[in-house]
């Protein structure tokens, strides 16, 4: 196939277009050219900026196009504009925040949280309201034959910028005691950037159409295991102490900013909770949680090194300063 990735090489489309690589495919990029221009340097690049430059990709032949950065309808509106009657399949990359769960173990049957096809700003009120915006404006203008749309939750692994599950086994490795938060019996899920990549070339090679919940692992598991594996996989040795939700009350602290992807809030229980038995049935496949927290914990060090680095949660100093309060 020869496959259009809409979006750069900093980490999924990174991802993707590696994935494809390795099945044969041709890939071309299309981006501003802003951020890691350098990888990749063998693939087509064509430089342009979405919102005005989608006339570059005029006349051109796909046989699929997977849209990572689509935050706006009025964007997939343009790309379609120019590639509708000259791509087989569109890909586009949602999210779980564009539904509105009220029940757990929810499918893709679930209502969306509305739609957005005003706003000119994505913040966190108006992002999931576009991005479902974005899978209408999709299915509207090419069909539910050849629509494809991912709604992952938390993209995690290797190159993750945003450091919310590296968080964790980052603070573990330099921290000799670490304050964790009880979480009960709070599920989890995630979903690795290999994972994902692979699954959407995967799905392409099917001729896959319509939605797909997309997250991991397979069973259900705990929050309190996730952090139990950071633990015993990064560093034993250091000393966890566990607090309870009065502690982050006494403290004026929200538990998912302080501890990120700890999404102990209503939304959280349920989000954590989505059905994603479609996606395994048409071929989506999970590497181990460890292989997940060695990929984003060796990135983080190869890249940054510097536990003070982490661009979320509690910073250690800060955490100190508890943990002599306690």
């Amino acid at each position: 196939m020869k496959i259009l990735i809409i979006g750069g090489k900093k980490f999924l489309g990174y991802h993707i277009a590696k994935a494809a690589e390795a099945k044969g495919h041709e890939v071309v990029f299309f981006n501003r050219g802003k951020t890691y221009n350098q990888l990749l340097p063998h693939m087509n690049n064509i430089i342009g900026d979405r919102n005005k430059d989608m006339v570059k990709l005029k006349g051109m032949k796909f046989d699929a196009v997977i849209d990572t950065c689509a935050y706006f309808p009025n964007q997939v509106e343009k790309a379609l504009n120019v590639l509708k009657d000259n791509v087989d399949r569109y890909l586009l990359i949602s999210t779980l925040s564009a539904i509105k769960p009220e029940v757990k173990d929810f499918d893709e049957s679930v209502e969306i949280i509305g739609l957005d096809f005003k706003s000119e700003e994505v913040t966190g009120s108006t992002y999931g309201l576009l991005k479902a915006a974005c899978e209408k404006q999709l299915v509207d203008m090419l069909g539910d034959k050849k629509s494809l749309i991912f709604r992952p939750g938390y993209i995690v692994g290797e190159r993750d910028h945003t450091d919310r599950f590296t968080y964790w086994p980052v603070m573990m490795k330099h921290m000799e005691k670490m304050i964790v938060p009880n979480t009960g019996d709070m599920g989890f899920k995630y979903v690795d950037v290999k994972d994902l990549a692979e699954f959407a070339i995967t799905a392409l090679e099917k001729s896959l159409n319509g939605i797909y919940h997309i997250s991991g692992p397979e069973k259900s598991m705990k929050y309190a295991d996730f952090i139990k594996t950071c633990h015993e996989l990064i560093n034993p040795l250091c000393k966890l102490i566990e607090v309870d939700d009065k502690w982050f009350e006494d403290n004026k602290l929200l538990k998912f900013i302080v501890f990120p992807t700890c999404d102990d809030i209503p939304f959280g229980h349920v989000v954590y909770s989505a059905n994603t038995s479609k996606a395994f049935k048409s071929g989506f496949k999970v590497r181990s949680l460890s292989d997940t927290i060695n990929d984003a914990i060796d990135w983080y060090m190869r890249y940054k090194g510097d536990v003070n680095d982490l661009a979320v949660g509690m910073k250690p100093k800060d955490m100190k300063k508890h943990i002599e309060s306690l």
